[in-house]
């Protein structure tokens, strides 16, 4: 009797990235058509799924105020590597240290693999003969599921590890504590006779200084008199 497959194909992992970081519309377009991909061109499900991975990288780097625009992609994954500090470097010797280093050479290999099918394979990133096969769906589904497990392994490294201010902020507004805090300790901004919040002020003016007083409030470690 053969067991019934799923009808669909779903990106679990990654899509787990979307409910820690909040609503990001270029991944999950990206999450979209690679689930649409896999059993309707696997080619191009292949061709995004080392997108997906420059994609998450990217987001973590950016997250973490570290410039990524012009890397090619090892120096992209290199550098994520050293920001979520997935292998630590220590002179002494310990085991499991030794065994994040190796998980990070794997990663390498597999993210590797999954590059050499796009190139070879891919229907988006290389113009090709016109007349050549298609991989199979598992191979396309393969190279999604690397893609998928890779990427949420990397974001999830780097979100258990953040600093408060590597937070993404879309919005004034959400950190509500921090703005209360923020306006109680500063006196409210008037100009022209108009009345304005000063974390209001401070989050569009100056977004940097924001994210410190950030940083300060969700450790514990500023009181209000500090903020001026």
């Amino acid at each position: 009797m053969t067991a019934n497959l799923p009808s669909t194909f779903v990106m679990h992992g990654a899509r787990q990235i979307l409910e820690i970081a909040g609503p990001a519309v270029h991944l999950e377009q990206q999450l979209g058509a690679i689930e649409a991909a896999v059993p309707t061109a696997p080619g191009l499900a292949a061709d995004l799924s080392r997108t997906l991975v420059e994609t998450v990288c990217k987001t973590i780097l950016t997250d973490r105020g570290v410039a990524c625009d012009r890397l090619k992609f090892n120096e992209l994954l290199n550098r994520t590597y050293v920001a979520i500090q997935l292998a630590p470097d220590v002179e002494a010797p310990d085991p499991s240290l030794a065994a994040l280093q190796d998980l990070a050479e794997h990663l390498d290999a597999a993210i590797g693999a999954i590059s050499s099918l796009r190139h070879n394979a891919g229907v988006a990133s290389h113009g090709k003969d016109g007349y050549v096969e298609s991989i199979g769906i598992a191979h396309g589904e393969f190279a999604a599921r690397a893609a998928d497990a890779l990427s949420w392994f990397l974001y999830s490294s780097h979100a258990r590890v953040s600093p408060p201010s590597a937070r993404r902020l879309r919005a004034f507004g959400d950190e509500p504590e921090l703005n209360d805090w923020i306006d109680a300790a500063n006196s409210v901004l008037v100009i022209n006779g108009l009345e304005y919040r000063p974390s209001e002020v401070l989050f569009h003016i100056d977004r940097q200084a924001y994210m410190d007083a950030l940083a300060d409030f969700s450790s514990g470690g500023a009181d209000l008199g500090e903020v001026s």
